[in-house]
């Protein structure tokens, strides 16, 4: 019994630090995701309906062209990737969001430029 004691006694301030930090990124996942995503989805959404409108003014004929060059679906791709590197350049190695640190110019000081 007192082994079982001693084990609960080591384990317990691991476990509780283990589950708050845990229970903290997970939050702050969840948060930035839903964030991201709704204010890009709006602007995506912007940019999809101001191209519908241009394009229903286009012929037949431009239209078939355009879709077999593939331009629609490379058009996606960009949008997707510069969603991408929104999300990659402002998430460290961690996984945490960067903080945003202004420097004066001609500030000499190192800056720690991994991502």
């Amino acid at each position: 019994m007192q082994y079982v004691i001693m084990f609960a006694a080591s384990v317990v301030p691991f476990l509780a630090q283990f589950l708050v930090a845990s229970t903290a990124r997970i939050a702050v996942a969840l948060g930035f995701g839903t964030v991201a995503f709704a204010g890009v989805g709006l602007i995506f959404d912007s940019i999809i309906d101001k191209l519908n409108a241009s394009a229903s003014g286009l012929s037949p004929h431009i239209a078939t062209f355009i879709t077999l060059l593939g331009i629609d679906t490379a058009f996606n791709i960009m949008l997707s990737a510069g969603v991408f590197l929104m999300v990659l350049k402002g998430v460290n190695r961690n996984g945490d969001m960067r903080k945003t640190v202004w420097r004066k110019p001609g500030d000499k000081s190192d800056v720690d430029w991994g991502a």
